[in-house]
């Protein structure tokens, strides 16, 4: 359904694979109604997945970079073990500054599981589209359909199959699991 190689992250981009997808189901022998399906449900929720694993893997790298290089660079500001002078100081300030930004960084990664949530969302995007080729294709579970008309209830049950599988994986796994690190940690911690 996506043209291939297409993804943008740009507002115009995103307006350019719109027009693209949309050109795309203009060329598919679907009435109306499952025009409609197609565009609003399988490329709405394509494009909405697609833009929650921009944010996520964005925020994923941001967090885990800044955490990174502040982590390396408390144990250079505390070798340089000054112990007189004007820089003295700030450079302790500057110490426990970035050792608390890094705490912070890495706490708000742990708290809402980016880096989870990015791989999460593009799996599910990638299957998605997947099926969404196949069925533009007529090709594997839709290879014994000579029109989508005909095929269109079995991708629809596909679509639906697999962003209920979505929201179950997202509930049981990634929201799940943080739920538990966070009570593993009260638990040390009390």
């Amino acid at each position: 359904m996506s043209a291939p190689n297409a993804r943008t992250t740009t507002a115009d981009g995103d307006g350019i694979q719109r027009d693209r997808e949309l050109a795309v189901l203009a060329q598919l022998e679907l009435d109306q109604r499952q025009k409609h399906f197609v565009d609003f449900r399988y490329l709405g929720q394509l494009r909405w997945l697609e833009g929650k694993a921009r944010g996520s893997q964005r925020n994923y790298y941001r967090l885990r970079t800044f955490a990174i290089v502040g982590g390396l660079v408390v144990p250079a500001l505390v070798s340089l073990n000054i112990k007189d002078g004007d820089a003295r100081e700030p450079i302790q300030y500057a110490t426990v500054v970035v050792s608390l930004l890094v705490a912070v960084a890495i706490a708000i990664e742990n708290f809402y599981r980016y880096g989870n949530r990015w791989r999460h969302y593009r799996l599910t995007a990638e299957l998605l589209r997947s099926e969404g080729w196949q069925f533009y294709e007529l090709t594997g579970p839709y290879s014994g359909f000579s029109a989508h008309g005909e095929a269109f209830a079995a991708f629809s049950g596909k679509v639906e199959q697999l962003l209920s599988a979505d929201v179950d994986t997202y509930v049981n796994r990634v929201v799940r699991e943080g739920q538990q690190d966070s009570g593993a940690e009260a638990k040390q911690g009390g």
